[in-house]
């Protein structure tokens, strides 16, 4: 896997390039929780210049520049709940978070976007699952797991011809929801500290989402596994102001995998713009 988090210029070529092939701006949107937003806060941070900036888009605050490594250092210890949008006009590409937890407002997003099919975004990328885990603790206590993730079920069917759509005109990515250090610890299991309740709700999304042309982001499971046992081990392991290692925080991993799914991300997109090597993956 070619490593894009060490050369900005490297991924700056890639969007010079897709610009060249598909002659339309680049725009990259990530829809979800909170995990979502931390990949989208990453990608920032890595791919960093003079010329991107952010800005939060309802409480309306100035544009920023992402090269402040202090501001974009400063904003992962937030719980932002709002869009932010960030963009480069030097190379005309755009990269935009929603807040959207349980992905109930993406079937007027996606008819939105398929409204111009020249604007359609180059790369979707959604995540929701821990706070439908969240959500259906109620259901659980009383009747178990598998009756705690049919709503979840029921939302994702409903989701499924939108997503066929939309599939079908861009890369949509769904990234399956990590594991977290406390499932391993607690004796007393509740929806959110039962490793089988994240599994189980990731085999759902697999199930329904399977066919429809959306790619399942799998590839962080074992790094998120990683990075929880590591913090059985040390459990008042953090690291400011990077929050590279958070292990007080039960409900995201450390930015230190979060970087690598940043690059996750990169290879996936960018890789097809490259003349690969024999190492290299697409």
């Amino acid at each position: 896997m070619y490593d894009y988090t060490s050369s900005p210029l490297a991924f700056h070529t890639c969007i010079q390039k897709d610009l060249h092939v598909n002659k339309r701006n680049v725009s990259w949107i990530f829809v979800g929780d909170s995990n979502t937003r931390n990949i989208f806060l990453d990608i920032l941070t890595t791919i960093s210049g003079p010329h991107l900036k952010f800005m939060l888009t309802e409480t309306k605050t100035k544009w920023r520049n992402c090269s402040n490594i202090n501001i974009t250092y400063a904003i992962r210890g937030y719980s932002i709940h709002e869009t932010i949008v960030a963009k480069d006009d030097h190379i005309n590409f755009t990269l935009t978070f929603h807040w959207d937890s349980f992905l109930r407002r993406l079937p007027s997003m996606i008819d939105d976007w398929l409204k111009i099919p020249k604007q359609i975004p180059s790369l979707i990328i959604l995540g929701c699952a821990q706070h439908w885990i969240r959500e259906s603790q109620l259901i659980y206590r009383k009747n178990g797991p598998q009756a705690a993730v049919v709503g979840y079920r029921q939302h994702l069917l409903k989701l499924r011809p939108s997503l066929v759509r939309l599939a079908a005109s861009t890369r949509v990515v769904f990234k399956l929801v990590d594991h977290l250090w406390l499932t391993m610890v607690r004796e007393n299991k509740d929806a959110l500290h039962d490793v089988w309740n994240y599994a189980l709700f990731n085999e759902v999304a697999v199930n329904v989402l399977t066919g429809t042309g959306v790619v399942m982001w799998t590839s962080s499971l074992p790094l998120s596994y990683l990075y929880a046992l590591e913090c059985v081990r040390h459990p008042e392991r953090r690291t400011l102001p990077t929050y590279e290692w958070n292990c007080r925080d039960s409900g995201h991993v450390g930015f230190i995998m979060v970087h690598q799914y940043t690059n996750m991300v990169l290879n996936d997109y960018c890789n097809r713009f490259r003349d690969l090597e024999k190492e290299d993956c697409l």
